[in-house]
């Protein structure tokens, strides 16, 4: 990355948390370990540092950092990744590749079930049996 926008990155100042539950995430999240309801932490939070916050309010915290801890972390590749280091170095592994449309033309075709019933306008309607001994 360019010098200039490096200083320009660290120069940036990090943002304050948004929620006025962060500075107590740990204090939470004991509590929900030791399975208190969100009721019970409202009431805690009162009680012991003075924050009024609604039961909902604590849950919403809760939720969403249940769901960032649970998502993967995805990253651009660098520069210098092509597609073949991607998906390793066999060029039969690109899509649209002439070896690979050949691999799938011989890949075997999976079998057809045959139908359970037969049907002749002529003939009454007739139940195949699953029996392949009686086809």
């Amino acid at each position: 990355m360019d010098d200039t926008l490096r200083q320009l990155i660290d120069a940036e100042p990090e943002t304050t948390p948004r929620s006025k539950l962060e500075p107590y995430y740990d204090v939470i999240r004991e509590l929900r370990r030791k399975r208190r309801t969100y009721q019970q932490i409202s009431q805690f939070l009162a009680e012991h540092v003075h924050l009024s916050v609604a039961p909902s309010t604590v849950h919403a915290f809760v939720a969403v950092r249940a769901k960032r801890r649970s998502r993967v972390a995805y990253e651009l590749p660098d520069r210098t990744t092509t597609f073949a280091t991607v998906q390793g170095d066999d060029p039969a592994a690109k899509p649209g590749s002439s070896n690979a449309i050949e691999a799938l033309r011989q890949k075997p075709k999976p079998e057809v079930a045959k139908p359970d019933f037969v049907y002749d306008p002529n003939q009454p309607l007739t139940v195949r049996s699953n029996n392949p001994l009686q086809d």
